[in-house]
């Protein structure tokens, strides 16, 4: 045997290798098939599980619109909502106190100047006394010419005294005029704020208050130019219990009058011989009537 048929011998069994390799292939092809499987419906499975587990939502309000979100952010959007509406709210309350700060200031700024201007008017008043006591006729007749000058010297004097009071009266007014508008601001936002709060409030109610409280010994113009709304509020509750209390009063009222009149009762005149009421006995006689009925129902059962 030549070494080339040797070689052809050993060959042999690396082409049965060969052709036994396509079988591996297919089974491995379709173990890959299977997982590539199983993993589709471990997907699926996982999918439908994440399907079951969906976040549940709920409807929340924010800033007067209702959105639907996520149960888990229900707490966060209503703390946040909270967080807002007391934002504004401090916002609103530092924006009051600016304004009443503002309007003290400037009114502390009149009463200063006013204040000033009352002293000097006070110092001129005192001068032009002095200028009262003079004898302007013996002294225009010892020395016209200073006579003269001291008159004019008061008339310049009254002068001035006159534009201070001119000032002083248009600080006044000045001063009245921003609390008048100041007054006429706060009660608009106290009204806005009451009637936000309750829907009945206008101004038919403000006056049926008024006039309740001034009936209970309240100044009139104490309750007209009230800003305070604490006492505005206690008022209106007792307002309305006061109409409580006179709406049941005229329902009792009415209730008395319409009562229909009861028939007057008849007397019947008692014949003689007539049995008497048992309840009108006395205890012998209820006893004697007891015994007398034992004895008739006995009699009736006798043969």
């Amino acid at each position: 045997m030549s070494d080339t048929d040797n070689f052809a011998d050993e060959a042999e069994p690396v082409e049965a290798a060969d052709d036994d390799a396509p079988e591996k292939s297919d089974n491995a092809d379709d173990a890959e098939a299977e997982n590539d499987a199983a993993g589709e419906a471990a997907g699926g499975d996982a999918d439908e599980e994440a399907g079951d587990g969906d976040p549940e939502f709920v409807t929340v309000e924010f800033d007067g619109v209702e959105y639907e979100v996520p149960a888990a952010l229900k707490d966060g959007v209503l703390m946040r909502g909270d967080y807002t509406q007391k934002t504004q709210t401090l916002a609103a309350e530092r924006k009051q106190f600016e304004a009443q700060a503002q309007h003290m200031q400037r009114s502390a700024q009149i009463r200063e100047a006013q204040f000033q201007d009352a002293a000097g008017i006070h110092a001129m008043d005192q001068q032009l006394a002095q200028y009262d006591q003079v004898d302007w006729m013996e002294l225009a007749d010892a020395d016209p010419v200073e006579a003269q000058k001291l008159s004019l010297q008061r008339d310049e004097l009254r002068r001035h005294r006159d534009q201070a009071n001119a000032a002083l009266a248009q600080k006044t007014e000045q001063l009245n005029i921003g609390q008048r508008e100041y007054a006429a601001k706060e009660g608009a936002r106290i009204r806005s704020e009451l009637q936000a709060k309750h829907s009945d409030w206008n101004d038919e109610l403000e006056e049926e208050m008024a006039q309740y409280a001034i009936s209970k010994g309240v100044p009139e113009q104490q309750i007209r130019t009230t800003m305070d709304k604490p006492s505005l509020e206690i008022l209106r509750d007792a307002h309305s219990w006061h109409q409580h209390q006179a709406k049941l009063a005229n329902k009792t009222t009415r209730k008395t009058k319409a009562q229909p009149a009861k028939p007057a009762v008849k007397v019947k005149g008692s014949r003689q011989g007539a049995r008497k009421n048992p309840d009108d006995m006395t205890p012998e006689e209820w006893v004697d009537w007891r015994e007398k009925g034992i004895q008739k129902r006995f009699a009736a059962r006798s043969p």
